[in-house]
């Protein structure tokens, strides 16, 4: 189910039906949320709870990830035979294939001033910049890591990354200079992926592998980063996946949406009652 939470953890309103959902994130605008679903794309419209199909394609496509004008969608699929990078407006019905190569290609942001697709391959070894704007189209190597990577997320001033790693033996949230990367550190403890910035800058989000929501408080400078200790905000219920977005934050920081299991009721099964019953004592 999707969910919205204030900052204190309290339950707000759910929004559309349970769904065997993956992945989301909210458009810039907060108008739309994309939704992975049975390997496809969908988008649900917040004030109407419309839910489309947004890939077409029969062989679907995931990864989605917003154009800072909340106007179109990076995405990943294996149409072409692997998984390439692929961009579609809003409301349109054709995908432009952004290139092709045989590694297979994982969308995961796009920078705050709509120049470069940010992708990784080979589990997030290698880390990559696609400057859309040019016509050539060609990759430039960011970063290369000896250890898998994932879900990286540019800071609103561009320039700083925040991301996952496995190079501490679990997954941990970091911090480096983008797109160089010449400086990197560490800020969750005992496990963090999935972060998320607020809209100024200024406070960084992410799930620690409980599924708690950690906040850690930043100050971004051009070559210097200073975080506070991560603080819990609230559990979320969340199963963790390192690979996925499984919440969104509004802008401003104060709502969080999450893909949380649905609560059912529980019953209990009694097995071989008849002789649960024989040794019961009669009155």
């Amino acid at each position: 189910r999707l969910r919205w939470w204030d900052r204190a953890g309290r339950r707000l309103d759910s929004v559309a039906d349970p769904g065997a959902y993956t992945q989301i994130a909210l458009s810039p605008d907060e108008k739309y949320v994309s939704v992975g679903r049975d390997g496809n794309t969908w988008l649900l419209e917040l004030s109407s709870g419309v839910f489309s199909r947004f890939t077409l394609h029969p062989a679907g496509g995931g990864d989605a990830v917003w154009s800072p004008d909340s106007r179109q969608l990076l995405f990943t699929s294996n149409r072409s035979g692997k998984a390439n990078l692929f961009v579609k407006s809003i409301g349109g019905r054709v995908a432009e294939s952004l290139f092709q190569e045989e590694a297979n290609q994982w969308a995961t942001d796009w920078s705050p001033d709509g120049r470069q697709a940010i992708y990784i391959s080979n589990q997030g070894r290698f880390v990559y910049g696609l400057d859309l704007r040019s016509a050539e189209r060609q990759p430039q190597l960011l970063f290369e890591s000896n250890f898998n990577t994932d879900e990286y997320n540019v800071s609103p001033d561009g320039h700083w990354v925040a991301y996952g790693s496995t190079e501490s033996g679990r997954w941990e949230v970091h911090l480096a200079t983008f797109p160089d990367f010449a400086k990197i550190r560490q800020v969750s403890v005992a496990g963090g992926s999935q972060p998320l910035w607020r809209r100024d800058g200024q406070e960084l989000f992410y799930l620690h592998p409980d599924g708690r929501l950690m906040s850690v408080e930043v100050e971004l400078g051009a070559d210097f980063a200073e975080t506070s200790a991560p603080q819990t905000l609230f559990p979320t219920g969340i199963d963790v996946n390192p690979l996925w977005n499984q919440y969104a934050v509004t802008a401003e920081g104060q709502r969080f949406l999450t893909v949380v299991p649905e609560e059912r009721e529980q019953i209990e099964l009694i097995i071989n009652w008849p002789e649960l019953l024989r040794r019961t004592p009669q009155p």
